[in-house]
């Protein structure tokens, strides 16, 4: 992802963002597993109220981006980070996040990045696995096997042709050592968008597990997601820090969904880990249901 821009430019005294009015409530028909990763940093932690609620805590959203996949997907390229933060604003009330319209009185900066994942699907890596499979076959076919035309074909005769074949097996799995690692860069890349670094650190280590097996292939089919990184805006905006207090991650696959459709009943999900200093991958089943969404209000400030 590119460097996010922040919105409002506290820098040059720009202007701030509140979304409000979200009626929680999940969620769309289908029921495919939300994965999500939460972490909390320099000492962040939430204040519990007398009746177990978290204390308030004021915020401004900031538009960190979106990241595009590879397909056309009008599901979600023609949402705007306006569309996609107020869907979130939902879930973070619901945690007791609230939106700030005062700049001495903000606590959070919450940058907001969504997009799809390009994942390393079988079908985009097939060149050098379909290389191999026919060097192999020709490796192991006896050259009795090989017609004169094959043999000429080639540049071969029977007494060259066991040389010729594993020449080329050797070309075969040069191929396939790159394409694996290219597969690997591009999982690695993925897993770090999607909060599966340490997931799959542990699927590399122990690859015949089914568990890991399940990771590969998470990460290997292109996913909807967001991100959400909240930092300390006096930091941020007073002192020109940037101190990271929490994140979260959620995605879904793009297969069979639509990230418009989906998005309220991810955020729902991930909300109950806003803030919380989880550091693993946690997945859990959207259920069906409604929701229902109030007409939002934008309010804008001029910042002093």
């Amino acid at each position: 992802m590119s460097a996010p821009t922040i919105l409002p430019d506290i820098a040059r005294a720009g202007r701030l963002l509140a979304v409000l009015i979200l009626m929680p409530g999940a969620l769309a028909a289908a029921d495919p597993d939300v994965a999500i990763f939460a972490r909390a940093y320099n000492g962040y932690t939430r204040t519990r109220l007398p009746d177990n609620s978290f204390k308030p805590e004021s915020y401004v959203f900031a538009d960190g981006g979106r990241h595009g996949g590879e397909m056309v997907d009008h599901s979600i390229d023609d949402l705007s980070f306006y569309d996609v933060a107020h869907v979130i604003a939902g879930p973070l009330r619901k945690r007791g996040y609230v939106p700030s319209f005062d700049p001495k009185h903000t606590e959070l900066a919450i940058f907001v990045f969504w997009g799809t994942t390009s994942g390393a699907e079988r079908s985009r890596f097939s060149e050098g696995e379909a290389f191999l499979q026919d060097a192999m076959r020709e490796y192991w076919a006896p050259p009795a096997s090989q017609s004169a035309a094959q043999r000429h074909m080639l540049g071969t005769t029977e007494a060259n042709a066991d040389a010729h074949a594993e020449s080329m097996l050797e070309q075969a799995l040069m191929l396939q050592s790159l394409t694996n690692r290219q597969r690997d860069q591009k999982d690695f890349y993925n897993a770090g968008i999607l909060g599966y670094r340490e997931a799959l650190k542990r699927a590399w280590e122990i690859p015949w597990f089914s568990l890991a097996q399940d990771v590969i292939t998470e990460l290997e089919e292109d996913r909807y997601f967001v991100v959400l990184k909240a930092f300390d805006f006096h930091a941020l905006a007073v002192e020109k820090r940037w101190k990271l207090m929490w994140e979260a991650r959620f995605s879904i696959p793009a297969r069979h969904n639509a990230f418009d459709q989906q998005l309220a009943a991810m955020a729902m999900l991930a909300s109950q880990y806003f803030g919380q200093d989880e550091q693993r991958l946690i997945r859990q089943a959207i259920k069906e249901g409604r929701v229902e969404i109030g007409t939002p209000t934008v309010i804008e400030t001029d910042v002093k």
